[in-house]
């Protein structure tokens, strides 16, 4: 995985100021980071879900995953580090009963 990080122009990375918190404004971004993360993943599956049900009228696989979408998300934030992957997983499986339903 790459990591890419914005270096100011005056050449002082990862400097703060004197009233900045640098431990809790890096904190604060993964946290931000992650959440968009999962809330994507979660729009996602949503779609797919609605796609489900008005494409294969399919409406019982569409409530079973926006369901546990709420599951996964839930259990993705309390993971914090690989939680992505919770719902994740659950796209592929809802793509798949797009794909197959």
């Amino acid at each position: 995985m790459v990591t890419v990080t914005a270096e100011p122009q005056n050449g002082q990375a990862n400097q703060y100021g004197v009233d900045m918190n640098g431990e809790a404004h890096e904190s604060a971004y993964r946290g931000f980071v992650s959440f968009t993360t999962i809330s994507t993943l979660t729009l996602v599956i949503w779609v797919l879900c609605l796609a489900i049900g008005g494409v294969k009228h399919a409406w019982g696989w569409a409530l079973t995953g926006i369901a546990l979408s709420f599951v996964a998300a839930a259990i993705a934030a309390l993971l914090r580090k690989n939680g992505w992957k919770v719902p994740a997983i659950l796209a592929v499986f809802m793509t798949l009963v797009f794909l197959f339903q």
